[in-house]
């Protein structure tokens, strides 16, 4: 679940717990913002719920550029860890998830991000993480509105080689 009700913003993950007395119940710890980045304006979680996907609209910074971080669980642990870069918006004033979407791919490799651009522009960007390594890499160019559409939405399938967008 995220929040964007005050500039900090945070994301925390609910589990609904089996038997007779069904309840919500949050997984690991809640991931809290810093003032002024706006955390958890998009979320998405992966097929099995290990791993989700968490962006900001800005940041507390001259730049002013949103981020993404994606985290994971692994079994046995009871808390997110952050896992590859954080995937920074493209330039100053980008503010990635602002009335814009967030996707992950069931395997979770694959991340796509919209984002609102300085030029007001929105630009989809799909994100792999490289084998063997903990940096996030670009897949092709920008996919840019070319104002036909705002990019409000967007879903990557199961192994992240389609995409849908719409506005």
């Amino acid at each position: 679940m995220g929040a964007n009700t005050h500039p900090s913003g945070y994301a925390a993950v609910y589990e609904l717990t089996g038997g007779p007395t069904d309840d919500w119940v949050q997984k690991g710890t809640t991931i809290s913002g810093i003032a002024g980045d706006w955390v958890g304006w998009n979320v998405d979680i992966n097929h099995d719920g290990t791993v989700i996907a968490v962006n900001s609209k800005e940041a507390p910074t001259a730049t002013k550029h949103g981020h993404t971080k994606v985290y994971r669980m692994s079994a046995g642990e009871t808390d997110w860890t952050q896992i590859g870069n954080t995937i920074p918006g493209q330039s100053a004033g980008d503010q990635d998830g602002y009335h814009r979407a967030l996707s992950l791919a069931a395997s979770a490799n694959r991340v796509a991000i919209s984002s609102l651009a300085n030029g007001g522009t929105v630009d989809t960007r799909v994100f792999e993480l490289a084998s063997g390594s903990s940096t996030w890499v670009q897949l092709g160019s920008n996919i840019t509105d070319s104002g036909i559409g705002t990019y409000n939405s967007l879903s990557l399938n199961n192994d992240g080689t389609m995409m849908v967008v719409g506005d």
